[in-house]
């Protein structure tokens, strides 16, 4: 995670939890995990303030043009 940051590992990671243990459909697989993400974001950066580690490189100017836009 160090590397690439949080916005682009976690919705990698929740999706292949999802597809490794059985849920093989892909429309719901893709909205879960919109779904999810969304309110994580929305629960941490716009409620609690709290920023996710940026990763680095584009990864960390993507972070923060990203957060900015959602604040």
């Amino acid at each position: 995670m160090h590397r690439f940051g949080f916005l682009f590992v976690s919705p990698v990671f929740l999706l292949a939890y999802m597809y490794l243990f059985g849920y093989r459909r892909w429309r719901v697989l893709i909205a879960v995990n919109l779904a999810i993400y969304a309110l994580v974001l929305l629960v941490f950066v716009r409620l609690l303030y709290t920023h996710f580690p940026p990763g680095l490189g584009i990864f960390h100017s993507f972070t923060g043009r990203f957060v900015d836009l959602i604040q």
